[in-house]
């Protein structure tokens, strides 16, 4: 019997872990985001029309993951048109779920017109090019 103080005050604790431990995997790619807006007579013809999209996927295990863009609007009449590349690279411990994507658009003029739209998709495989179509109206 060992009878130093230390000995009887302190013993060896098995160690603690925070969670399960899991393997990540690694998911990249594309989402394309193309979009055609409709612009009304409240749009004047010399506003710049400029556009933001972005990708967001929650994961329980690996957090959150975003991914952002933005472009000029081309405009011809009474319409515009954009695509968005958003290229991502997510470490995620969970391979399936829904990445939501949204698109804002948004006219310089004094009325400031917006408008902002979204979709769901599921988590792409990875490696993969996924074009999302979103309309708008100004």
């Amino acid at each position: 019997m060992n009878s130093t103080p230390a000995a009887a005050l302190f013993t060896m604790a098995a160690a603690l872990t925070c969670g399960t431990a899991h393997a990540a995997a690694v998911r990249t790619g594309t989402f394309k985001v193309v979009s055609t807006i409709v612009l009304s007579a409240n749009v004047p013809a010399t506003a710049v029309l400029s556009a933001s999209a972005s990708a967001y996927f929650y994961d329980p295990v690996g957090g959150s993951h975003q991914v952002l863009g933005s472009a000029t609007v081309k405009r011809s009449g009474n319409k515009g048109t954009v695509t968005l590349m958003l290229p991502y690279r997510w470490a995620v411990g969970q391979t399936t779920g829904t990445v939501t994507l949204a698109l804002s658009v948004g006219a310089s003029t004094t009325a400031a017109p917006f408008a902002e739209v979204s979709t769901a998709v599921p988590l792409p495989a990875d490696g993969a090019a996924t074009q999302v179509v979103l309309r708008a109206a100004l």
